[in-house]
């Protein structure tokens, strides 16, 4: 009865906490899901309002503009100078009063006339000089789909005198609403408030045009009806035919009145939902029947065992009575001992079954001490390796075998009986008489899950802190970046029309030497800016940190003003072991904030590198061990901290700057990589008296590995070999085969991959070498080596590539690539490319035929 009683009240109990894991599930993706619209609208609400400000600011300049003698060419230049200001435009276009275009940024399309287009005619009709009026999405000449917002224009009398047209990219939108998806079966939609599709991410199978086309979602017309700012429901999403909960959420910015609103709508599967929950389900239903089954049989034996020791009982009454006595008085001292531990404690004999468990290990392996004695150790201590799920080799096993101390290894979990799950630390030892001999095994385990959890919640959370602040940092570096680009441009425009008219070939030569040293400069630029923006996590290798440092200002000289004088001391040349990335991230965000304190008045911006000695019991609150460290020092002149911002500076989103400055996320992210690479990070500030950061990592003895030098051939020329050069970009193509006939070749180019293909088709065995590009339309260079090394394996393949995601210098080798060139490539680069490609490809076919 009792037992009945008991299982039902288990059975009750895991029914409860099932529907309670439910309705928490639910709840809880239901405000992730209202929590990630906002996210969309936060940063929505900042693009639109940067956006209406930067077409207000034109407006307001055009009158000045277009009186200035050379009238449009101003207009046309201001345009181009706010859109390399703008990096989410893909132009600003200007129609008089009739719709025609008077001047736009790229400059194209002059003359044109757009009246029929909708982004004119809702300017047109509208008339409010206010409004920002926005057009349903758009597919451009370009191919692709972009967003089209538009102001009025106004003349003197106040009548309409045309509109000036922002067209918003699809990167980043896109980049956006795949920032938000934490599930792979979410779906993100921005929509237009008249019902169509702007984007959605992950992008379906068909065209984002089929999609735009297609009815509006229930969902969105219902929340359009309900006037709610957001909204949640379940139902059959629009594009999926699944379940799916859908949260939307109305975007129109307080600052920007618009004509009309956009929507967000984020969803999650259901049956993707719940998988844990019905997995669940299965896993402490079968649980509960294994309960049952054992309970009863354990009941069975422990009742017959018990008439058996009453017969014995009456016939040793006397003896037992007093061994008993004796007993009960070691078990109470033994019970109480364990009982008062906070660890679990289960002790076995030397057969590996259990004699003893405290009540820490009952609660923890949901086996009292009355089911569990007598069984195997691994019946009752069941664990399995946290992130392969194996089973973890019996500990009483291992100790009984080797007779040693055993521990077990970082994230194992216990499988309790009742199908709770817990981290777990332990170790396990022999239990010895006075002769040696092994009578036993006592394990000793604790409770780590919640540190364990926060241990893996916070390495999340810094990740996502480096992010979004290497993010927010390239952002404040990009008008520095662009000023320095224009600098670049500058030099090289002039050096060349300085060449044109030249008529001395020695002076001549010298323009053109400049030039080149200035599209090298462009070169280093555009390499610095994607090696500080790459995203991807690094393994950790030797480190120089001072070539970082080296790079990192650099960069840096370029993003802030003059009246910053930076001063650098590299003292040390010492390795560390470290993720480049991140350590370029740290001198960023501390020199970042160091400019900000000096921005009004200027001052002195100082990087030094040392080594520093730490003895034991120095820097012991840190955690810091004993040894050799690399100190890194950023200092500064400029307003210094009090000490209430001193105490609050490393946490998250705290931030002395004005709102939409900074997100307070810099230092933050810099305390979470210096503790993630075993260092510590301290300041010293006083208001008035500037600031001063000292980082401290550990140095090590590894050695960086050592760079493979390609070297090439002192003889780069041609001896009429045939080659098929491949770029869609005509002005490299004419330079391409004007240098390589020069240099002794015979050149056949094309504009892109098809083409090449097809004229290569004609004839598979008349080319020596093909070099193409990669970004192409049609057919990319990567695609178009796969179909000529199918059909013919041997000849060298050259990839030439500016910037690509799809493929690096790794996968183009392994595809039988000869060589991966980034553009620029120098002359002398590609002549020798080719000559070892050429060469290397002779030798391979001597030793095919032999």
């Amino acid at each position: 009865m009792l037992l009945s009683i008991a299982l039902l009240l288990v059975g009750s109990s895991i029914g409860w906490n099932l529907y309670a894991e439910y309705t928490t599930t639910d709840g809880q993706e239901r405000g992730l899901l209202v929590a990630q619209t906002k996210v969309v609208d936060k940063n929505l609400e900042h693009q639109l309002t940067a956006t209406n400000h930067a077409l207000d600011s034109i407006r307001h300049d055009l009158p000045a503009l277009a009186a200035e003698q050379d009238g449009m060419a101003s207009v046309t230049h201001r345009l181009e100078v706010m859109r390399g200001a703008m990096p989410t435009t893909r132009a600003i276009t200007i129609f008089d009063a009739n719709g025609t275009l008077l001047a736009r940024s790229p400059d194209k399309f002059v003359g044109e006339n757009f009246s029929d287009r909708e982004y004119f005619q809702l300017a047109h009709r509208g008339q409010d000089p206010a409004r920002l009026y926005v057009a349903q999405p758009f597919l451009a000449k370009t191919g692709e789909y972009v967003l089209n917002v538009s102001k009025v224009l106004l003349d003197e009398h106040g009548a309409f005198a045309g509109a000036i047209l922002a067209s918003l990219g699809p990167e980043y939108f896109y980049t956006l609403l795949q920032s938000v998806l934490y599930a792979p079966d979410m779906r993100a939609t921005l929509m237009h408030g008249g019902g169509k599709v702007i984007f959605a991410a992950p992008s379906p199978k068909e065209n984002d045009s089929e999609e735009s086309a297609a009815a509006p979602d229930p969902l969105f017309l219902q929340h359009l009806k309900d006037g709610q700012a957001t909204s949640l429901s379940g139902a059959v999403a629009p594009f999926s035919d699944t379940d799916r909960l859908m949260a939307w959420h109305t975007i129109q910015p307080a600052a920007v009145p618009m004509d009309t609103p956009l929507l967000v709508g984020i969803s999650r599967e259901v049956p993707a939902l719940f998988d844990s929950w019905r997995l669940a389900v299965f896993v402490q239903g079968g649980l509960f029947v294994m309960l049952a089954l054992t309970s009863t049989l354990g009941l069975f034996f422990r009742q017959r065992r018990q008439m058996e020791d009453a017969r014995l009982l009456a016939a040793q009454d006397t003896k037992r009575r007093q061994a008993e006595e004796s007993l009960r008085e070691s078990e109470e001292n033994l019970a109480i001992t364990l009982d008062s531990i906070g660890d679990a404690v289960i002790a076995t004999d030397a057969a590996g079954r259990v004699t003893r468990m405290n009540p820490t290990a009952e609660r923890l392996s949901g086996w009292t001490l009355s089911q569990a004695r007598n069984h195997k150790l691994a019946e009752v201590f069941q664990i399995v390796n946290a992130q392969s799920r194996e089973t973890v080799p019996d500990p009483v096993e291992q100790v009984l075998t080797q007779g040693t101390v055993v521990g077990i290894a970082n994230h194992t979990v216990l499988l309790a009986r009742n199908g709770q799950e817990y981290q777990i630390a332990d170790s396990a030892a022999p239990i010895r008489n006075a002769a040696g001999e092994i009578l036993g095994v006592v394990l000793v385990f604790s409770d780590v899950t919640e540190k364990y959890q926060a241990e893996v919640e916070r390495h999340r959370l810094e990740s996502q802190l480096r992010q979004a602040h290497k993010m927010e940092a390239i952002g404040t570096l990009a008008g520095g970046i662009a000023h320095d680009f224009n600098n670049i441009l500058a030099i090289i425009f002039g050096y060349n029309d300085l060449a044109i008219l030249e008529k001395d070939p020695a002076t001549r030569r010298h323009h053109l030497e400049e030039l080149r040293a200035a599209a090298t400069r462009a070169r280093d630029l555009v390499q610095q800016i994607l090696a500080f923006s790459h995203k991807a996590e690094q393994q950790r290798q030797p480190l120089q940190i001072s070539s970082i440092i080296k790079e990192a200002l650099k960069l840096l000289r370029a993003s802030i003003p003059t009246t910053i004088e930076i001063r650098q001391h590299i003292a040390s040349s010492g390795l560390v072991l470290a993720d480049p990335t991140q350590v370029h991230q740290i001198i960023m965000n501390l020199c970042a904030n160091a400019y900000y304190a000096m921005r009004e008045a200027g001052g002195i911006l100082a990087v030094t590198l040392t080594e520093e000695a730490i003895g034991p019991g120095e820097y012991g609150y840190a955690g810091l061990a004993p040894g050799n460290y690399l100190k890194l020092e950023v200092s500064d002149t400029g307003c210094g901290m009090d000490a209430k911002t001193r105490e609050k500076m490393f946490e998250p989103y705290f931030t002395t700057k004005k709102t939409g400055e900074g997100t307070g996320l810099g230092l933050a992210v810099v305390h979470g990589i210096v503790k993630s690479h075993h260092g510590h990070i301290t300041v010293s500030s006083e208001p008035g008296k500037g600031t001063s950061f000292h980082v401290y990592l550990p140095l090590t003895a590894q050695q960086a590995a050592p760079l493979a030098e390609k070297l090439l051939p002192p003889e780069r020329k041609g001896k009429g070999e045939r080659v098929l050069f491949v770029d869609d970009e005509i002005q490299i193509r004419g330079m391409v085969e004007a240098l390589l006939s020069t240099n002794g070749y015979q050149v056949t180019s094309c504009a892109d991959g098809k083409q090449a293909w097809e004229i290569f088709l004609e004839n598979p065995k008349h080319y020596d070498v093909i070099v193409t590009d990669m970004t192409m339309p049609a057919m990319n260079g990567a695609e178009l080596a796969q179909k000529i090394l199918a059909l013919r394996p041997h000849p060298p393949v050259i990839l030439c590539t500016g910037q690509s995601d799809l493929i690096n210098g790794e996968k183009a080798l392994a595809m039988g690539i000869s060589a991966y060139l980034n553009k620029p490539v120098p002359s002398d680069t590609l002549l020798g490319s080719i000559r070892v490609a050429l060469d290397e490809a002779g030798k391979g076919n001597v030793a095919a035929k032999t």
